[in-house]
C-alpha cells in the first residue's frame, strides 16, 4: 500500500482535535505550535468537502493566540467561508458535529512571502468505523467478582449503562435517528440506510455525578450485521472520559 502524506497528517490533526477537544482548557495552552505553523495570506479562503463534495455546515472557527475570543463562520453551500486576518498567530478548528477536519496553527506575516497560503481545502470525515447496524450495549468495565482483588482488576466484567442516548446524523443533517438504551445498556435504531454518519452517544454517571458524550463515525454497511455495537466508557490518564467503539 503507498505511504499518503496528506492522509497521515489529517490522522494526526484529528487525534490532536480529539485530545483537545476532550478538555475544558483552552487549546493553546496545552498543545505547542512548531515554528508558528503554516504560513496562510491576509484573505484566506477555507473549503470543506466530504465524500468528493462541498459540505456545508461546518464550524469554521479561528483564534488569534493571546486573545479570548474567536471568530467562527459556518460554510454555505459551496462548503466555504473567506476571512480577513490582519498579521499574528492563529489557531484554527474546522468541525462538524463533533468530527474534526484540521486543527492547526498558522501565521500571517506583515509581509506575506511567496509560500503564503491564499486557499485551503479540507476532508472532512476520514476513515469511518464500519458497522454492520445501529445496535448494541453501552457500558463501562466494573471489577470482577471471581479471584484475588487483583484478578478482578484484572479481569473485569461489563457494567450497563442505563438510559445511554444514542443517536445518528448523516453528514448534512437530513437524516437522524435516535433511541434510549434499556436497564441493561441495550439499545437498537433500526432501518437505518447504508451510509457514513455521525454517532453521537451520551450517558449520566450517575456515581460521579456527571454526563459523558463522544462522537465518533461510523459507515453503516447492512452486509455485516455479525457484531453488535459496543460503545465502551474509558477514561484517559488525564482524567478526561469518553467512548470508544469496539
Amino acid at each position: 500500500m503507498n505511504f499518503d502524506p496528506s492522509r497521515f497528517r489529517r490522522v494526526i490533526l484529528l487525534i490532536a482535535a480529539t485530545a483537545t477537544v476532550a478538555v475544558a482548557a483552552r487549546a493553546d495552552s496545552l498543545v505547542s505550535c512548531s515554528n508558528r505553523g503554516r504560513e496562510f495570506a491576509p484573505d484566506l479562503s477555507i473549503t470543506v468537502r466530504y465524500a468528493d463534495a462541498p459540505l456545508a455546515g461546518v464550524s469554521v472557527s479561528i483564534r488569534k493566540s493571546g486573545e479570548d475570543s474567536e471568530s467562527t463562520q459556518i460554510t454555505d453551500a459551496d462548503g466555504r467561508v473567506a476571512a480577513s486576518l490582519s498579521p499574528g498567530d492563529y489557531w484554527l478548528e474546522v468541525g462538524k458535529l463533533g468530527i474534526y477536519a484540521d486543527y492547526e496553527c498558522f501565521h500571517v506575516n506583515d509581509r506575506p512571502t511567496g509560500k503564503a497560503r491564499r486557499s485551503l481545502v479540507l476532508e472532512w470525515g476520514d476513515m469511518p468505523t464500519a458497522v454492520g447496524s445501529v445496535s448494541g450495549l453501552v457500558f463501562r468495565d466494573m471489577p470482577g467478582t471471581q479471584g484475588t482483588p487483583i484478578e478482578r482488576i484484572t479481569h473485569p466484567i461489563r457494567g450497563p449503562l442505563a438510559g445511554a442516548l444514542v443517536r445518528v446524523t448523516s453528514p448534512d443533517e437530513t437524516y437522524t435517528r435516535e433511541a434510549e438504551g434499556d436497564e441493561k445498556g441495550r439499545f437498537d435504531i433500526t432501518g437505518v440506510p447504508d451510509g457514513v454518519y455521525v454517532l453521537h452517544v451520551e450517558a449520566k454517571l450517575t456515581k460521579e455525578g456527571e454526563v459523558v458524550s463522544s462522537d465518533l463515525l461510523v459507515r453503516v454497511s447492512t452486509e455485516d450485521r455479525s457484531k453488535p455495537m459496543l460503545l465502551k466508557l474509558v477514561q484517559s490518564v488525564g482524567g478526561s472520559r469518553s467512548f470508544t467503539l469496539n
